[in-house]
């Protein structure tokens, strides 16, 4: 008897379980479905995945960086390598921003191209920008 409720309690979580799983897929299609052609959802897996590995990048680069200033006269072939990857991906990520979406003050995700150009160039361009330059290929 108990075993039998145990196992109706255990199936009624697996189902509550499912339910919330589809309603998690059905939401993200929505968000998805309403975004428009060439615009990133900021949440979006992918966007995430990319700014954890720039945030990942940005820390190798602060821990390496100020060994090699001092200690290297001249940069290894294997850095110059990966500073110009680096720099790549911060190239890459400066046109990302012009088309990822944004977050307004109510928490809506705002579309507008224009409205998106318009609030990165006033926030963190020049900084992105300016770090973007290739220093090792000047």
């Amino acid at each position: 008897m108990i075993e039998d409720e145990n196992e109706s309690i255990g199936e009624g979580k697996k189902d509550d379980l499912d339910e919330s799983r589809e309603s998690v897929a059905f939401d993200e299609e929505l968000v998805y479905e309403e975004m428009p052609t060439c615009v990133l959802h900021p949440g979006s897996k992918w966007k995430t995945i990319w700014n954890l590995m720039m945030m990942l990048i940005i820390v190798e680069i602060a821990l390496v960086v100020p060994y090699r200033i001092p200690f290297e006269d001249v940069t290894p072939p294997g850095w110059f390598y990966i500073d110009v990857i680096t720099d790549f991906l911060f190239i890459i990520d400066v046109f990302l921003n012009f088309i990822t979406a944004i977050e307004n003050d109510n928490g809506e995700i705002c579309t507008d191209r224009v409205k998106i150009v318009v609030s990165y160039m006033r926030s963190w361009f020049l900084i992105d920008l300016s770090s973007s330059i290739p220093i090792t290929l000047i």
